[in-house]
């Protein structure tokens, strides 16, 4: 494990998540890191996002049960479009990198990759054709 310590000391986030990405047992266990949670797509909460949201029944954060108000920042986690407070969802995502709705694996999602293929993939490399 020196080379985990040495990768968090060293604050190499890229080099972290390539390593979880490629092990689907940890990939699943351990939460996301600041990087990965600041590139969380936000937006705010507004009119348009009101009708939306009430025709789909997610007009409250799922986690605290609050109602989202006007002017509110709401995260939408990548692919099942899942919306938290960012306080809320972030709380959550540090320690648990699943969706707390669906259990989707948020940073999967993030760095649109499927941990088997990638893993696949720098096994088996495709010849070069020099």
């Amino acid at each position: 494990m020196a080379g985990l310590r040495d990768l968090i000391e060293r604050g190499d986030y890229e080099a972290l998540n390539r390593m979880f990405l490629d092990e689907q047992d940890i990939n699943n266990m351990i939460g996301l890191m600041p990087e990965d949670l600041s590139r969380l797509p936000t937006q705010e909460y507004c009119k348009s996002l009101t009708e939306i949201f009430k025709a789909s029944h997610l007009e409250t954060c799922p986690i605290c049960f609050e109602d989202y108000k006007i002017g509110d920042k709401v995260v939408v986690l990548p692919k099942c479009q899942h919306n938290f407070h960012p306080e809320c969802v972030g709380n959550w995502l540090v320690k648990n990198p699943l969706c707390p709705m669906c259990r989707a694996n948020v940073r999967t999602n993030l760095y649109d990759v499927e941990p088997q293929n990638r893993k696949q993939d720098l096994e088996n490399p495709l010849p070069n054709n020099n």
